[in-house]
């Protein structure tokens, strides 16, 4: 027990801002479920906080993104910034690695990443008297990270998705219960949302390989905050009487 504790606060303090004073190197990814169960439960307790104040609707997702990315996404954010510019620049393989190992924002970064951060605003901001779905795409989307380990190879022998290598198929069974209970919970929503993951998720990892040959850490934060995004607009369009 004490081991799984380490392990998911490991999960927690490398994929958040949360102050969680454990040291050492990640472990199991499937951990990462319970992240994104946190993810959900923030943008539910800030909404719901932000709906107490009676602040206008726009302004308390604005208020709430800002929260919430702090603690949770611009991690995943950065690494779709750079990921933008490696995908969309018109390089070889080594120099798009290069360019998103540089992190620095290019054009590229800047335009989609603006345009990304307001497709996300107008998906909060249309679910807000809808929460659960928002609550959903939480631990989906961090299933998604799972779900291209699985399925794809490390682009470099070193760095951060490499250390994920050789993948588990335990993990990702371990992905799948931890899921289980947003299944139990919602089970058209999570489906709907599942189904919208899979999809970007196996575009994604064609992308990769054909341009750098394989997944980089940069790409499986994008991934993670692609398919939060994607899960929103797929829940979006569920009739308010389904689930």
């Amino acid at each position: 027990m004490k081991k799984i504790l380490n392990e998911i606060g490991l999960s927690f303090s490398f994929l958040t801002r949360i102050p969680v004073k454990i040291s050492g190197k990640v472990g199991d990814p499937a951990f990462f479920v319970l992240v994104g169960y946190a993810v959900g439960l923030a943008y539910l307790a800030l909404l719901r906080l932000t709906q107490f104040m009676h602040l206008p609707g726009p302004l308390s997702v604005i208020i709430v993104m800002a929260v919430v990315y702090y603690f949770f996404e611009l991690f995943h954010f950065d690494g779709l910034l750079d990921t933008f510019d490696g995908f969309l620049c018109q390089k070889e393989k080594n120099e798009r690695i290069e360019i998103m190992k540089k992190g620095n924002i290019g054009p590229f970064a800047l335009f989609y990443g603006v345009l990304f951060i307001l497709a996300h605003f107008y998906l909060l901001n249309q679910l807000v008297s809808r929460p659960l779905l928002i609550f959903v795409a939480g631990p989906v989307s961090r299933w998604s990270m799972l779900l291209l380990l699985a399925i794809s190879r490390p682009a470099k022998n070193e760095g951060l998705a490499a250390s994920f290598y050789p993948f588990l198929s335990r993990s990702f069974l371990w992905a799948g219960i931890f899921l289980l209970p947003v299944i139990i919970l919602a089970p058209v929503f999570t489906a709907v949302a599942l189904a919208g993951v899979i999809a970007i998720t196996l575009v994604v990892n064609l992308a990769a390989r054909k341009l750098i040959s394989g997944v980089t850490g940069d790409i499986l934060g994008a991934t993670c905050l692609i398919a939060e995004v994607c899960s929103l607009f797929f829940l979006s369009v569920i009739p308010i009487q389904a689930g």
